[in-house]
């Protein structure tokens, strides 16, 4: 009898084992266990309230004061319908109400909403900003899509500290990747002062392979973009400590590899995908790369391709259509090595999965980063269908004040953890979505730019003169350069470099303005201190600044919570 009850006792509970709860039915038991203030809260867009949500109402916890929301809704309210739709009860609510907020912003910005508070029910319309509609192929050819980005890098801006970091590594790599999207001198002069913050800050004491993978990718497009060879010695550092710390596969993990052998629990293809494009950057940039490390790196990336979805780690390839921001990923590294077989592969594969990109391990941040990204390798059809599926997720992400953050997803509903943090991070990175027009950085399929593509013999010196910051030796070079005979290719390249040259005389200008007016000004004198710092780094020697003028730049006090750059540099004037 005893045996007969331990195997009904096992059956039971390898049926129970077998029978794993669906997302849909994690969503369900989510909503009926917990009913707090606390842990993981859902963003409710650009409301300024965020909560829980259960079988078919969202519960008000915060309610932001000055935002849209504040005076109209408050803590405690159920939200049952948004725009005269109930939400639905037998599956994930979340879709119902991020199509409200979107379809209010795109029609006067008023979104109406049925709540009960206590024994009342009432209508209350919340006043949203206008932003109009999304367009077809949005971010591309979007005004709302516009302004979510120009507010989205003000806000990132406005939260910088004056060292250029934003509290952490992965926050200055992520935040310094958007400002660098930027052609405005506000912008440039803070992305410029994030890279130098990543390449003078701590590297972090945890998950070296992230914080190596996200800053190496930072200084390799700031360096590819504007020139600034400044950065050249940090970015060979980190290549040097990504090709030690690759696994024998050719992946990363967590934290560095041994002898080739990856500690804690293996390869781990989403801290490894940073790495590979930065690897890529890095030989563009002209930074020695051992091939060898390279070549094992995209054997492994690539072998995925074709036969099912990139592994989570070093395993066989999932079948059917999966995500978690790999196979985008995949696909914007090989599109930037010119293999468009494989990029293909990944981004179809990745471009049909819109209706997975929260079916992953610990955050859905990291697909709503890369997916966009990468399915606009696809073909049009494929990537405005995603774009249409995942509208209204990023309107539910968004904030009121411009920032946008990261919502709990099935995973995290149970057991709390996930990628929970304020919103100065996620903003950064959600925001190189709506940075893709700009097509400035090489993951947002910018062309090879002037610093990273081979030049003709007779430019090769001249390039060198520039990134040796000899600015009058190149002008020389350049002027003598142009009254000889040369090809069509060649001008244009040259052209590129006399550009270059013209945006860093105009931007070192601007910021010796910038620096002048706090001084006249009695402004923030401990950031123009280290804005002028960075400018003198850019510019290989110091700017035009009497003893006088710099004294009184010495007199603004540091913030205790930053890490400030070199107070004085030890560059001599180039000759």
């Amino acid at each position: 009898m005893h045996g007969v009850i331990m195997s009904a006792w096992l059956l039971g509970s390898l049926a129970a084992q077998a029978a794993a709860p669906t997302d849909v039915e994690r969503l369900h038991q989510y909503r009926r266990t917990f009913h707090t203030t606390g842990g993981e809260l859902t963003n409710f867009g650009a409301t300024g309230c965020q909560g829980w949500f259960y079988w078919d109402r969202f519960f008000v916890c915060t309610v932001d004061t000055g935002s849209p929301a504040d005076g109209i809704l408050q803590t405690g309210d159920y939200i049952i319908k948004a725009n005269g739709e109930s939400f639905p009860g037998g599956e994930d609510p979340r879709p119902t109400f991020g199509r409200a907020l979107t379809e209010a912003e795109a029609k006067g910005g008023k979104l109406r909403l049925r709540i009960i508070h206590g024994a009342e029910e009432r209508d209350v319309v919340v006043p949203l900003k206008p932003l109009g509609a999304y367009a077809a192929a949005w971010p591309f050819g979007c005004a709302k899509s516009k302004q979510i980005y120009d507010d989205a890098i003000s806000y990132v801006m406005a939260h910088q500290s004056a060292d250029g970091t934003f509290g952490g590594p992965w926050s200055t790599a992520h935040d310094g990747l958007l400002l660098l999207t930027s052609d405005k001198p506000e912008y440039v002069e803070a992305a410029r002062r994030a890279a130098y913050g990543r390449m003078d800050g701590s590297l972090g004491a945890e998950y070296h392979v992230w914080t190596f993978g996200y800053s190496t990718l930072l200084l390799a497009e700031y360096y590819l973009r504007t020139g600034d060879s400044a950065v050249l010695p940090s970015l060979q550092k980190f290549g040097n400590y990504l090709s030690s710390s690759q696994a024998k596969s050719g992946g990363w993990g967590h934290n560095s590899a041994y002898y080739g052998i990856v500690q804690g629990y293996g390869e781990v293809n989403q801290a490894g995908i940073p790495c590979f494009l930065s690897m890529i950057l890095l030989r563009e940039a002209g930074i020695e790369v051992d091939a060898k490390t390279f070549q094992r790196s995209v054997d492994f990336f690539g072998s995925f391709a074709g036969a099912g979805c990139m592994h989570y780690g070093d395993g066989f390839p999932w079948t059917g259509e999966g995500e978690n921001g790999l196979n985008a990923a995949g696909a914007i590294a090989f599109n930037l090595l010119g293999d468009t077989e494989t990029m293909k592969e990944y981004a179809h594969n990745g471009a049909r999965a819109f209706y997975l990109t929260e079916g992953c391990h610990t955050s859905s941040y990291w697909p709503h980063v890369w997916a966009p990204i990468g399915a606009r390798l696809a073909t049009d059809e494929l990537y405005q269908r995603f774009m249409k599926e995942q509208a209204w997720y990023y309107d539910l992400c968004r904030r009121w004040d411009g920032s946008i953050v990261y919502i709990p997803h099935p995973e995290n509903f149970m057991v709390g953890g996930g990628l929970g943090s304020g919103p100065v991070w996620p903003t950064g990175g959600y925001g190189l979505v709506y940075a893709m027009p700009t097509k400035s950085l090489r993951i947002l399929n910018a062309k090879p730019g002037v610093f990273g593509r081979p030049l003709a013999p007779t430019l090769e010196p001249v390039r060198n003169l520039f990134k040796e910051k000899r600015w009058s030796d190149f002008d020389a070079a350049m002027a003598q350069w142009g009254k000889d005979n040369h090809s069509a290719a060649d001008k244009l390249d040259a052209a590129d470099l006399l550009a270059a040259r013209a945006r860093t005389r105009d931007h070192l200008a601007w910021v010796t303005q910038q620096v002048r007016d706090a001084l006249a000004q009695k402004g923030d004198l401990y950031k123009a201190r280290v804005m002028l710092a960075a400018a003198e780094r850019l510019n290989g020697a110091k700017l035009e600044f009497d003893d006088a003028a710099r004294a009184a730049l010495q007199k603004g006090v540091c913030n205790p919570a930053a890490f400030a750059l070199p107070l004085a540099l030890t560059i001599e004037k180039n000759k």
